[in-house]
Formats: C-alpha cells, sequence, structure tokens
C-alpha cells in the first residue's frame, strides 16, 4: 500500500511539473504570437495554457493573454472576461488593468475605462502600456497638451514600441491645432 500510495504520489508530481512546463511554453507562445500580431495564435495557446496549468499567477497570465487575443479579434465580452478573471486571480497585476481600460474604451465605455488605467498606473509606474492608455484617454477626451507627456513616459520607458511615437505625434500635432 505505502509503495503504491508512493508511485501515485510521484505521478501525481511528475504530471503537475508537465503541465507546469507545458503551460509555461504555451504562455510564451502567445506573448510570442501577439509580437507577430497573430490574435488567432494568441487565443489558442492561451486556451492551451489554461487546460495545463494550475497555479492562479500562471492561470492569470493565461487569461490575460487570452484577453488580449479577443481583443484584437473584436470579441470585447470575452476578453473583458478574461481580464476580470486574470484580475481577480492576481489584483496587483498592472498588465490585465491595461487591457481592461483599453476593452471597455472600445466598447463606448470610457468614463469607466480610467478606473483601470489608473489601476494600472498605481500599480506600476514604469508599465509603458499603462502611460499609454492614459495618455489615448486624454487624447480622446480632447485633451492633446496633457496626453503629451504621458506618451513621452511610455517612450522613455519602452523604445521598441513604434505605437508610443505615433501617439506622442499626434498628441503634439493635435495640441498645436488649438
Amino acid at each position: 500500500y505505502v509503495q503504491r500510495t508512493v508511485r501515485v504520489l510521484i505521478l501525481v508530481f511528475l504530471i503537475s511539473a508537465l503541465g507546469f512546463r507545458i503551460g509555461a511554453d504555451a504562455i510564451t507562445q502567445a506573448r510570442d504570437a501577439w509580437r507577430r500580431n497573430d490574435a488567432e495564435s494568441v487565443v489558442r495557446h492561451a486556451k492551451r495554457a489554461l487546460w495545463v496549468t494550475a497555479l492562479p499567477k500562471d492561470r492569470a497570465t493565461a487569461h490575460f493573454w487570452f484577453g488580449v487575443g479577443e481583443y484584437r479579434l473584436g470579441n470585447l465580452a470575452s476578453a473583458e472576461d478574461h481580464e476580470r478573471r486574470a484580475i481577480a486571480l492576481q489584483p496587483n497585476h498592472a498588465p490585465p488593468y491595461v487591457t481592461l481600460g483599453a476593452i471597455l474604451d472600445a466598447s463606448g465605455r470610457r468614463r469607466e475605462a480610467w478606473a483601470p488605467a489608473q489601476r494600472a498606473i498605481e500599480l506600476d509606474p514604469t508599465y509603458a502600456w499603462a502611460q499609454n492608455l492614459i495618455g489615448m484617454l486624454m487624447l480622446e477626451d480632447g485633451h492633446a497638451a496633457g496626453a503629451v507627456p504621458y506618451f513621452a513616459r511610455a517612450m522613455a520607458l519602452d523604445s521598441g514600441e513604434n505605437i508610443f511615437t505615433e501617439n506622442h505625434q499626434e498628441a503634439i500635432r493635435q495640441s498645436s491645432n488649438r
């Protein structure tokens, strides 16, 4: 009986370790697909990660990427659901708040979008996408001059993202036209 129990525990451990590795690989593949602008693959890999991950932090990351993919595909209700799940599992992690804010804005709920955007900044002021989201919300609300420093911070934090530079230039253009 003891040998059987030990064998079962070893098998459970090995399956868990394999699931962890597969989940981590799936999350990495989701992130890589996002970089290639392949939203369908982001969703596919995030879904696979959800099948095999058990730890709340890993599940939160999988839900985050699932939501990002769904957002890019225009499936805003599903995207919002996944971002809210990510936040519930890991409430002190900024990225899902940024995506949730963008989803709310895209859903025509800009007033609601401000709360997750501000929460993301509170959690991680060095997260460039949080700075960019605040800038976008300000720009869309007609406060181009106020958006400029947020885009400038986003560019300083992550100079590899062209969208931050494009948004910064647009905010400067709009503020000079007033």
